[in-house]
């Protein structure tokens, strides 16, 4: 819940919807060029699931890692990356269908562990793809989006969802003063 009111946590969120990230790429600084992520899972790992009843219950940092990364801390310096399915107790996790992943280094780009050996047990990820959205397009792409019903209104079913809309729809893109 903390990391979809803005709080800053070790989870990295992801949809499985690819328009809904394509929306999440390019909604936020129109200046800057924006970055369409997508993964593959690694087949075979339902049985090591994290759960994120037992994520909750870690009551300090070397718990946290000794569950995502059994042995981490012996060796600090290697990556682990994790999927974590939530329990669905928000009306926003719902509507973006989403997921985590936990990492065990959150200050490094993901793809900074390329070529990384990580042991059995601490990568989800098969194959991680990227593409670049230009800035210039990036306008085009929310508003085309918005005709798919895909909006802040839909992917933030609450009180700022809607208002957040209203701004999108009437200021930014009708031109109507503030």
């Amino acid at each position: 819940m903390a990391r979809h009111h803005g709080l800053p946590t070790r989870l990295l969120d992801w949809t499985a919807n690819p328009l809904f990230a394509l929306y999440f790429a390019c909604k936020e600084d129109q200046t800057k060029a924006g970055k369409l992520w997508a993964m593959r899972r690694r087949q075979g790992t339902d049985d090591q699931d994290l759960n994120a009843f037992e994520l909750a219950k870690c009551k300090s940092e070397k718990d946290l890692f000794n569950l995502i990364a059994p042995g981490a801390d012996t060796d600090p310096s290697k990556c682990s990356i994790r999927i974590i399915y939530p329990f669905y107790n928000s009306p926003r996790l719902l509507s973006q269908d989403g997921a985590f992943t936990i990492h065990s280094h959150p200050h490094t780009p993901i793809e900074a562990c390329a070529g990384d050996l990580f042991k059995k047990g601490h990568l989800d990820i098969k194959k991680l793809y990227s593409w670049n959205v230009p800035a210039e397009k990036k306008t085009r792409i929310v508003e085309e989006r918005s005709d798919l019903g895909i909006t802040q209104r839909s992917l933030f079913p609450d009180l700022d969802g809607v208002a957040r809309s209203l701004c999108e729809t009437e200021v930014l893109w009708n031109g109507a003063a503030r």
